[in-house]
């Protein structure tokens, strides 16, 4: 089992003497995960809802409807699917279909 990218970042931001592009390397992912974690926390627990609330169920579904006809119309009729499809043997090819292999370990308790 190949090492997960969060061991495989914390050894290179932890790595004494690295190069610079190292350094520079390691603080793009660390600014690329702090953005993207909180993306998706606000998205998920405040724009999604809100925008959930401040529609009716009627709306919702033809929204649902607009965006699948874009998707026809933009990716044909099984875009969605035929870029899973892609994706999972992009995924397959380069080794990474156990996402808990490429899923960092949280990180240890705080000493007390």
């Amino acid at each position: 089992m190949p090492p997960s990218l969060g061991a495989n970042a914390l050894k290179l931001t932890a790595k004494k003497g690295r190069s610079a592009a190292d350094a520079a390397f390691a603080n793009t992912l660390a600014s690329f995960v702090r953005m993207y974690q909180h993306h998706a926390a606000i998205e998920d627990t405040i724009i999604f809802p809100a925008w959930k609330r401040a529609i009716t169920a009627a709306q919702y579904d033809e929204l649902s409807d607009q965006f699948e006809d874009l998707e026809h119309k933009m990716f044909g009729k099984d875009g969605f699917e035929d870029a899973l499809t892609r994706i999972a043997s992009i995924e397959q090819a380069f080794g990474l279909t156990d996402l808990a292999a490429m899923t960092p370990a949280p990180p240890p308790p705080k000493a007390a």
